[in-house]
Formats: structure tokens, C-alpha cells, sequence
């Protein structure tokens, strides 16, 4: 009869491994659910694979490495076979070793299991570098120093490194079985004190000197990578490290595997001399590294310094420019000494229709004021784009209407009720009301839009604030937004999420996520669907944690619903002789020397579908990633032509790309070296705060173009010095994405920069008397971004002025300061430049101003805006006489234009306003 403590015993084990079994597979599991949701199980399975076979490679040699050790251990410690103390000669002295009574069997098989085990699990972050090893792309760029390809070091050496690096890990596991086997069976009792049995010895320097023979390979690595980690003037190796080190390396290797081999040879030499074969190792190194390299330092290069490290400071140049995208950029001569006439701002129209004059500081603190409507409605933030509205492109400024994590509020409200945003508001980034507002063209709820910009679907249920998992579809109807004392709900109709199921996934679910409710919930159905992992950021780390995240996703309106697009980056802080960068994005590693823009991710706001556009074909890190994951990525083609017109250059990306080349846009060496001609990004006064000027989009006609453009734009000045010295465009439409134009002004003239256009303007007494009164009456002013816009050969600069009461934290739109500044002579002096400022109610009358033609003509107005269907008419006098005058405004344009219809049309509605007026009540 079985003994039933027995029996219960091995249920307990067989009960507690099944539920260790159960939570190890819970993660995996639900991100398989999730992975299917997106159609990319196929992901989960390669990475599934390579961790098992690398697991089983990685257990076989712990166990292997383990068995080895204990065997060798047992062969040469003495035999104890319980007769009593064993009398054995130790370097020639009689020592008595008094045997255990009992060896623990289970001990020798539970220490390989362990070993087994623990090499298993260390194996499995290696799955990524395997799989790039194995699919690894060539750069068909040999290194100067080597001629190695970078994909060496990118893909070969990470993966060698972590391979060698296991191999340490079965060298230990194999040194701690062996010590705990003489622990747990031999006496610790010896007749002779301070004495070391042989065969410890023995086995220790048998280890020993395997783990200098994989020291070898590994001084090998790190000869490759000094051309990544070296201490040349640039960037990568230098004199020293070319010359010096990188034959000590060879030479250190070398003699780890003579030293190593002697340890295993001459396991009976004496201890002294196993001593000095491993100090021999540790001196080489210590001199081939530290003090031979710093004495030629000193004596040798120093002395000669530019002599000796120019080829390696070319190096560098070259590479840090491929790496960062930069090698490509075309340089171009800008002379900046045109005047801004009407005709030059008639032929240029286009540009001045799309000038920014709303920041997105001050106008998301409007949005919030004028569009969130609901205390649970917030706006993470605005988003500059274009769109063609009445068949013109405009650009604009856009948010998410998003609902943030309702802390402390009811389960069914949280997981059920409120689980989606709605809508969004627009506005163009020219237009303001008569009261200084934006003027929206998409706006309020149920959204209200222009026929060219529809929003059918505006839920959204995935976007940047939605950090938090819901329950859609559900029993419970949902909140789409509120109506008068009454609210509009309705029920998820899309796929987006995991479906709910059964009892045995629902169970699951409710164990992963820690919530009960999941389980016992009455609203619940199987049809309902979880979603979860929903804020942008999150949603892509979880499905290309290997790509690097823009921190801005930006919202697009496209077939009637909503998108984000975000910018994906291949990034590697081992290309050969480029420099590091060190960035503090989320998610970002701390430091990186090779970059690319090559994969632009779209997620539908409804259902969560996200999708991999390649961008740069010429990327091979993108390509390793491609064959290994050949169903995640797709051509930038199949992205549907209204998604691909909303693609732009990021700023992100420009503002690392500016951070490395206001250096490395020096090519001589000599230049280089001395810092001769170091640029930095200019300096601007943003609400009263000095701080430096940001990458900002534009559209406009580039010099020499006919067609208008959206840019990303971004001036530079000389280190130290606030003239403007080249600015910088990154173009972002059609065939033309992705190229970088850099316009640099004459060398021997003087253009303002940001900061001197703001000193001029803190030195006019007309707009310092009225910003001293507007403080002095206790409103904020907040001094906006200064645009400069490049017209032809000619400069315009451009800065809003905000007014914010100090209650209703709603900015207003009430100035627009304009200036000229032309090139001139730096003989002839700063102050004799012809330089004017003026500050204005509305940018036309600023424009006017300021080129001096008095009052704004046609030509120069603004794109008068279309209105909103449904808007309502303006009842009082005031606002029909503001509406009637810009309907006068928009005829005097159209008449411009030789637009006779449309003149008729909008002389008759002033007309009308006019008359309404007059008519007496």
C-alpha cells in the first residue's frame, strides 16, 4: 500500500509546478493573442523558435560543462568510501582527510539540472543578435582601418561577444560545481593548515586556463572595435589606437592562448609558475593599453598632432556623416541680399497664405479653453500638417480629442463606459477671429467640419493618452460624447483588441491584467473585445521593440477617419568611426552613433491596426530586419496615396541630425581641428525665456522652385556669435522626401539671426510702450516662435504676440511683428543694415509695413477662410461689420485675381451685412 503523505506530497509539487507552468506561459500567451490581433503571429513564432533552440544549445553545454567538472572532480579527489580517515600525501606532507559519512546521491544530477538550467535562460536574449547574425546585410562600406564591412560589427561582433560571453558562464557554472562537490564530500579538516589539496589545484588551473583561451577571441573583439570605441579626434580609432593598440591586442591574444594552454599542459608545475603565466597576461596588458599607448601619446603624437591624426579625423568626418544621414545633403550658395517688392510677395503668395502665426503652446492651451467642452475631454497635443482645402494646400494645426485614465473612477467607467475619445479640432495656422481665437475648421461634438476635411469616424479608441485597457463591445453602452443634460453612446463595431471567449482565456486575461471584474463581470460577453497596450508609443514598443520610437506621433485625417503616423528608426551605437550621440527620448538608448528614418508606422485610431511602411530602402539594418521578420514590413507604395501625401520629415530626427553636424559639417581636417568653424543652433525669446530655436515646418517655395512645398526648416549661426550663417531644409513631399538642402549665406556679409531681429525688437519704443502697457493692465504676453521665411534671395522674419488675461487662461492672437533684414557688407557695420520692424493687428498690415507699400493690398492677403456649414451668421453689429469686412477683403483679392464671379458673390454678402446695419430695428 502507497504511502499517502507520499502521494500528497507529489500532488502538492505536481500542483505547484503546474501553476508555475500556467503564470511562466501567461505573458507569452496574451502577447500571442495580441500578435494574432495584428495579423504578426509569425513574429511571435520566430523569436518563439530561436529562444527554444538557443535554450536547448544553451542547457546541453551547462549541463555538459557541469557533468564535465563533477566528473573531474570525482576522478581525482581521493575515494571515500566510508572506511574511515584516508591518510594522502599533499605537496609532500601527510595530511589525514576525514571523510563525510554520507554523500548526497541527488546532488551530483540536481547540479546539472541547475547548471543546465541557469545557461538555458541566460541563452535567451540572445535571440535577436542570432537572428541578425544569421541575416545580417552588407554595407558594401569597408572600415578604413581593417576594410572590415560595418555589418561586422554591427551584427557579427555583438552576437561573438555574447556567445563568448556564455562561454564564460559555463567556465564559472563548471568552477562553482567543482568547489561545491570538494565542499560537500571531502573534510574540511586537514592535519596540515594552510595547504591546498593537489587536486583542487589541478581542476582550478584546468579552468583557469580554458577561460584565458576564450580570452583571445575576445581581445580579438576588441581590437575591431576600436574603430568604435577608440580615441581618435573625430571619432573612432586614432594614431594611438591604430598604431599601438591594436597590435598589442593581437600580440595580448596571443599570449592569453600560450598562457592558457601551459595551465592545461603543465597541470603538476608549481604554483608559482602558473602564477607568473597568468601575470605575464595581465602585464602585457597593462602595457600594450595603458602605458605604451599614453607615452606615444605625449612624445609622438602630440608634438605633431594634426600631422599624425589627419587621415584618422577624416575618417571620422566621413563616417559620421554617413551614419547620420548626412552624406547626401546638397550644399548650396544663398545670397540673401534681394528685396522683399510686391511683386517678389505677389509672386510668392502661396508662402505668405501659409505663414504660421499659431505656436502649438499657445494654441493647445486654446484648444483645451475653446474644444475640450467636457471635463473628461483633453488634448495631448497639436500637430502641424498640410491638407488641400478648396484646392489649395494648407497648412494646418490638429489635435486628438482624447480621454486620459480616469484615476479613482468606477470599474464599469473606466474598462466600459468612457473608453474612446472623439473627434478632433483644426484649425489653419494663419487664421484668427476678429477676437483673436483660431478660426476652426473642425471643431466641436459631434464634429463639424469643411466638406474637404470629413470626419465619419471619429472615435478614438488608440491615440496618446490612452495608456489604459478597455472593454469594448460589451453589454454596457459606451460614451461617445455629451449632448445637452443627455449624452449620445453607442457600441463598438470594429476588430480592434482580443476577443474575450471562453471561460479558460477569459480566466487568463483576468490573471495577466490582476482583475477579477474581467472574470466575474455580468457585461462581459465572449464577443466583447479587450484592448490593451493602446497608446501609440507603448502599441509599437510591444511590436518592434527592436525599433526606436519618435516621441511625437502626429495625428492625420484621411478617407473620414483618424490615423497616427509615427517615424520608426534603425539605430546602433557600433558603426566604425562615427560619433556618439547621447539622446534622453523615451525609450531611446542613452548613447547611438548610426541612425536612420526608415520605417514610418500607421495605427488606425478605431480598431488599432498598425502597419510598417520601409522608407529608406537603403538601409541595411532595416533590410536585416527585413528578412528576418519578411511579413512585418511593406513597401512604401502599398501605403494608400491620401496617407502618403501626410508623411513628413521629423523633427526629432533633423534636431539629431543639426546636434552632430554643427561640427561635422567642417571637411578639412585642419578646419576641424582647430574648431575653426563651429556652428550652433540661434537663440530666440520665447515667453520672455531665451532658449534655442527649433526645426519648425513651413510651406514655401524653395530658391529656384516654382512649386510649393512643405518644409521642415532650421537656421544656424556661428559658435558664439548670433548672425545667421546657412539654414538647413528637409524636404517632405512626393519624389523629393527625405532630401536635405543646406543654403549658406555669403561669408563676407552680415545676415540678422533670430536673436539680433529680438534685440531690435526689444529696442523699438513703439512695441516696448505697448507690451509695457499690456503687462502694466496684468495680462500675460507671450512673445511666439520667430519664423524666419526664406523668400527668393530675400529673408522675412515673423514673431506672433499672444495676450492671456489672468483668469481665463485662453491665448489671444493680437500682434504680428514683421522684419527685414537684408545682407550687407561686414565692413560697413551692423548698424547701417536696412533693417525695419513693425509690429501690427493682423500680418497683412504687418507686411505692408514693413516693405514699406502702406496699407495691405490685395496681393497680400491672407487666403480668406472658408466657414463651417451650419456656422451661425454674427447677429450683432460688430461682428456683422467684421464679417462684412472680410467679405469686402476676400472680394478685393478675388478682384486681384481677375476672379469676377466670386467678387460678385462676396460684394453681394457685404452688401447685405452692411445692410442689415443700417436697417433700423
Amino acid at each position: 500500500m502507497k504511502n499517502p503523505e507520499k502521494i500528497w506530497w507529489r500532488a502538492g509539487f505536481a500542483l505547484l509546478g503546474s501553476v508555475l507552468l500556467v503564470l511562466l506561459a501567461l505573458a507569452p500567451y496574451v502577447q500571442f493573442l495580441w500578435l494574432r490581433e495584428l495579423g504578426q503571429q509569425a513574429l511571435f513564432w520566430t523569436m518563439t523558435w530561436t529562444r527554444a533552440v538557443l535554450f536547448l544549445v544553451g542547457a546541453t553545454a551547462g549541463g555538459l560543462s557541469t557533468g564535465l567538472s563533477l566528473a573531474y572532480a570525482e576522478r581525482n579527489w581521493p575515494a571515500m568510501s566510508g572506511h574511515g580517515p584516508v591518510e594522502v600525501e599533499v605537496r609532500g606532507t601527510r595530511v589525514i582527510v576525514v571523510e563525510r559519512d554520507r554523500f548526497p546521491k541527488w546532488l551530483v544530477p540536481a547540479s546539472i539540472a541547475m547548471g543546465s538550467l541557469a545557461l538555458g535562460l541566460s541563452t535567451l536574449p540572445m535571440a535577436l543578435p542570432t537572428l541578425l547574425f544569421l541575416h545580417r546585410a552588407s554595407f558594401s562600406q569597408p572600415d578604413p582601418l581593417f576594410g572590415e564591412d560595418p555589418s561586422l560589427y554591427l551584427f557579427v561582433v555583438p552576437f561573438l561577444g555574447e556567445a563568448l560571453a556564455r562561454l564564460d558562464a559555463c567556465i564559472l557554472i563548471a568552477a562553482v560545481a567543482g568547489l561545491l562537490y570538494y565542499a560537500v564530500r571531502g573534510s574540511r579538516r586537514l592535519a596540515s593548515l594552510g595547504t591546498v589539496p593537489a587536486p583542487v589545484i589541478r581542476h582550478l588551473g584546468l579552468l583557469v586556463g580554458t577561460f584565458l583561451i576564450t580570452r583571445a577571441p575576445v581581445f580579438f573583439l576588441e581590437r575591431w572595435d576600436l574603430v568604435i570605441t577608440g580615441s581618435g579626434p573625430a571619432a573612432g580609432a586614432g594614431y594611438v589606437d591604430a598604431t599601438v593598440r591594436s597590435p598589442a591586442l593581437l600580440v595580448l591574444a596571443i599570449s592569453a592562448v600560450v598562457a592558457g594552454c601551459y595551465l592545461l599542459i603543465a597541470r603538476q608545475a608549481a604554483l608559482w609558475k602558473q602564477l607568473a603565466a597568468i601575470g605575464a597576461v595581465v602585464l602585457l596588458g597593462v602595457l600594450g593599453q595603458l602605458l605604451v599607448p599614453a607615452v606615444v601619446q605625449r612624445w609622438v603624437v602630440a608634438p605633431n598632432e594634426i600631422a599624425m591624426e589627419r587621415p584618422y579625423i577624416e575618417h571620422g568626418i566621413e563616417r559620421t556623416n554617413v551614419a547620420y544621414g548626412l552624406s547626401s545633403m546638397k550644399v548650396l550658395d544663398y545670397p540673401a541680399g534681394g528685396v522683399l517688392s510686391p511683386q517678389r510677395l505677389a509672386a510668392h503668395r502661396d508662402t505668405l497664405n501659409n505663414v504660421r502665426l499659431w505656436d502649438p503652446e499657445p494654441l493647445l492651451d486654446a484648444y483645451k479653453q475653446l474644444q475640450s467642452l467636457r471635463p473628461y475631454y483633453d488634448f495631448p497635443d497639436v500637430d502641424v500638417d498640410r491638407y488641400t482645402v478648396e484646392g489649395r494646400a494648407r497648412q494646418v494645426m490638429l489635435a486628438a480629442r482624447e480621454i486620459p485614465s480616469r484615476g479613482g473612477d468606477t470599474w464599469v467607467n473606466q474598462r466600459l463606459k468612457f473608453t474612446h475619445g472623439y473627434g478632433a479640432a483644426m484649425s489653419p495656422v494663419t487664421e484668427v477671429t476678429s477676437e483673436g481665437l483660431p478660426r476652426f475648421w473642425i471643431k466641436d461634438l459631434p464634429p463639424v467640419t469643411l466638406p474637404d476635411v470629413p470626419v465619419q469616424r471619429p472615435e478614438i479608441y488608440y491615440g496618446e493618452l490612452t495608456d489604459w485597457y478597455v472593454l469594448a463591445g460589451s453589454k454596457e453602452q459606451e460614451l461617445d460624447y455629451g449632448k445637452g443634460e443627455s449624452n449620445v453612446y453607442a457600441h463598438y463595431e470594429g476588430s480592434g483588441g482580443v476577443p474575450i471567449g471562453g471561460f479558460l482565456r477569459r480566466a487568463l486575461l483576468s490573471l495577466y491584467f490582476g482583475d477579477m471584474n474581467i472574470l466575474i463581470s455580468q457585461a462581459v460577453t465572449p464577443q466583447t473585445r479587450l484592448m490593451f497596450w493602446r497608446d501609440i508609443a507603448t502599441r509599437l514598443e510591444q511590436l518592434v521593440p527592436f525599433l526606436e520610437i519618435d516621441p511625437d506621433p502626429y495625428l492625420v485625417l484621411s478617407g473620414g477617419r483618424f490615423y497616427w503616423i509615427v517615424d520608426l528608426y534603425t539605430t546602433s551605437d557600433r558603426y566604425p568611426y562615427s560619433r556618439h550621440l547621447a539622446l534622453s527620448a523615451r525609450g531611446w538608448p542613452r548613447r547611438l552613433n548610426y541612425v536612420r528614418n526608415s520605417v514610418k508606422a500607421v495605427v488606425d485610431a478605431y480598431d488599432g491596426k498598425v502597419r510598417l511602411f520601409a522608407t529608406e530602402e537603403r538601409d541595411p539594418v532595416l533590410e536585416t530586419y527585413r528578412r528576418v521578420f519578411p511579413t512585418l514590413f511593406s513597401p512604401l507604395e502599398e501605403l494608400e496615396p491620401e496617407l502618403r501625401a501626410h508623411i513628413r520629415y521629423p523633427d526629432f530626427f533633423l534636431r539629431v541630425q543639426a546636434d552632430v553636424f554643427l561640427a561635422y559639417h567642417m571637411k578639412d581636417a585642419q578646419v576641424f581641428y582647430n574648431r575653426e568653424d563651429t556652428w550652433e543652433l540661434p537663440q530666440e525669446k520665447y515667453n520672455d525665456k531665451i532658449r534655442a530655436v527649433q526645426p519648425y515646418y513651413v510651406m514655401m517655395k524653395l530658391p529656384g522652385q516654382r512649386q510649393l512645398e512643405f518644409l521642415l526648416m532650421l537656421p544656424f549661426t556661428p559658435k558664439g556669435k548670433d548672425n545667421m550663417i546657412a539654414w538647413l531644409a528637409a524636404r517632405c513631399d512626393g519624389p523629393h522626401y527625405g532630401e536635405l538642402l543646406l543654403y549658406q549665406f555669403p561669408k563676407d556679409s552680415l545676415v540678422y539671426g533670430p536673436q539680433q531681429i529680438e534685440a531690435r525688437i526689444d529696442q523699438d519704443t513703439v512695441i516696448s510702450q505697448q507690451l509695457t502697457l499690456w503687462d502694466q493692465r496684468g495680462s500675460q504676453i507671450i512673445r511666439g516662435n520667430l519664423l524666419v521665411i526664406p523668400i527668393e534671395d530675400s529673408l522675412l522674419y515673423v514673431e506672433p504676440l499672444y495676450l492671456q488675461g489672468s483668469e481665463a487662461k485662453i491665448p489671444e492672437l493680437k500682434r504680428v511683428i514683421v522684419a527685414t533684414a537684408n545682407a550687407h557688407s561686414t565692413d560697413a557695420g551692423p548698424d547701417s543694415a536696412p533693417s525695419t520692424v513693425v509690429m501690427r493687428p493682423t500680418f497683412a498690415e504687418a507686411l505692408a509695413a514693413v516693405t514699406g507699400t502702406g496699407e495691405a493690398s490685395a496681393d497680400r492677403q491672407p487666403e480668406t477662410s472658408p466657414q463651417l456649414p451650419g456656422a451661425p451668421p454674427p447677429t450683432d453689429a460688430a461682428g456683422k461689420a467684421a464679417e462684412a469686412l472680410r467679405r469686402m477683403e476676400a472680394a478685393e483679392k478675388a478682384l486681384g485675381g481677375a476672379d469676377w464671379e466670386r467678387f460678385g458673390s462676396e460684394m453681394k454678402a457685404a452688401r447685405e451685412l452692411l445692410e442689415q446695419i443700417a436697417r433700423p430695428r
